[in-house]
């Protein structure tokens, strides 16, 4: 298999070959198998040094970069060291000799933008445990298989919670890296807590919890509100129906749990 040809700038010995293998009357041809450099590169040097009398390259026309293929590199070295810092922070860290819009578009060309954190719980190493232990039960589970799951939890809607956003560095893959997410945690304010559940395609009541304290008791009222019918139904619908809940004290509280007995509920595990 003949070498691949060489691209890029002639090095200077390559030039001095060119001029003094032509001087011997060698074809453009035969120089270009020599060096492996492409005829045309050959021919196109040769015929500027004879117009010139120089072998060097001209420069190119225009203003450099601002931002060279260094800068580049370390522009994304340290955006994905410290995706929380701002933008203004990277350009003044790592190139203050550039506007901030010149920064922004040296990042894009490598597919990284400025974008808002996403949110998820705060977990601990022993929740994320649980979860996954979770997931790989049901893992082979089929889409028929969960429409038969009612699905339920409780949340709380708060009045004028601060709408500002955390913003990062990262590609649309990392969207979801540990590095590139805002945990949240439920903060002060006017707030009220709701149950609700969903099956399928399908929505059930909103339960208002106007209760300042939910204990046991409360949710047992809570599901005799609002799961006992939405059971009947998913019941009379897919056959036999299974109720979703999280793992908080109350769900699983003895009293909780000899509700669902009695009521002939089968809880998910």
């Amino acid at each position: 298999m003949p070498p691949q040809k060489k691209t890029g700038y002639l090095t200077d010995f390559e030039k001095g070959q060119i001029v003094a293998l032509r001087k011997k009357e060698i074809s453009f041809s035969e120089i270009g198998e020599l060096l492996h450099r492409p005829k045309s590169t050959v021919q196109t040097f040769h015929n500027r040094f004879q117009k010139r009398c120089d072998a060097n390259t001209l420069p190119k026309p225009g203003r450099p970069k601002i931002i060279t293929t260094r800068t580049c590199c370390r522009l994304v070295r340290e955006s994905k060291k410290a995706p929380h810092q701002t933008l203004s922070e990277l350009r003044n860290d790592v190139a203050p000799h550039a506007s901030l819009d010149t920064v922004k578009r040296a990042l894009a060309s490598v597919n990284i933008k400025k974008s808002r954190a996403r949110e998820r719980a705060l977990l601990k190493d022993e929740h994320a445990v649980k979860r996954l232990a979770w997931a790989m039960e049901y893992k082979n589970w089929t889409k028929e298989d969960f429409e038969e799951v009612i699905f339920s939890d409780e949340c709380m809607v708060e009045k004028s919670k601060d709408p500002k956003g955390i913003w990062v560095f990262r590609t649309p893959e990392e969207k979801w890296h540990k590095d590139c997410i805002h945990g949240v945690t439920k903060g002060a304010g006017i707030k009220l807590m709701v149950w609700a559940c969903i099956w399928g395609r399908n929505k059930g009541p909103l339960i208002p919890i106007f209760e300042k304290s939910v204990d046991r008791f409360v949710y047992i009222g809570v599901l005799e509100d609002g799961l006992v019918d939405v059971w009947q139904e998913v019941e009379d619908t897919v056959g036999d129906p299974i109720f979703q809940q999280d793992g908080a004290k109350i769900h699983t509280a003895r009293d909780t749990m000899a509700w669902f007995a009695e009521n002939s509920i089968q809880v998910m595990k």
